[in-house]
């Protein structure tokens, strides 16, 4: 749930209750003030609004998990990293398992990850410098 903080909050005068988790039923979630983080909606919880939809506009909160090699690996041993993740990661039974744990698969190579972690460490170094911890 997002409320207004106290004037004593030093952040961003919000102050946001988030319960992280995940269910096989949307039943759970009923009832009570839940939000996706994410810019849409998930599959499992169709019904569950995202935060923008709920009048949070610049509110975006997004879990990933990236494979990441020290800048002078050699451009073959990458390709050999790439190689064993891109199959793994598109893989029917893995996505399934993934979704069913409540998680989306998005699998981005190269150029695509950098941008997506170019702009979404834009995004946050943005945030940090708003609430004054930069």
């Amino acid at each position: 749930m997002i409320k207004q903080a106290s004037p004593n909050n030093r952040t961003t005068g919000l102050s946001i209750d988030i319960l992280l988790g995940y269910s096989k039923s949307e039943s759970v979630c009923r009832g009570t003030t839940a939000h996706v983080g994410g810019p849409e909606r998930l599959p499992n919880f169709p019904h569950t609004p995202t935060l923008q939809e709920a009048g949070y506009p610049d509110v975006i909160y997004i879990l990933w998990t990236g494979v990441f090699a020290p800048a002078k690996t050699p451009a073959h041993v990458t390709r050999i990293l790439r190689d064993a993740i891109r199959p793994f990661m598109q893989d029917k039974a893995v996505i399934e398992r993934f979704m069913k744990a409540g998680s989306q698969v998005s699998y981005l190579d190269g150029a695509e990850f950098a941008q997506f972690l170019g702009a979404d460490t834009d995004r946050l170094l943005k945030v940090v410098r708003q609430i004054g911890l930069s």
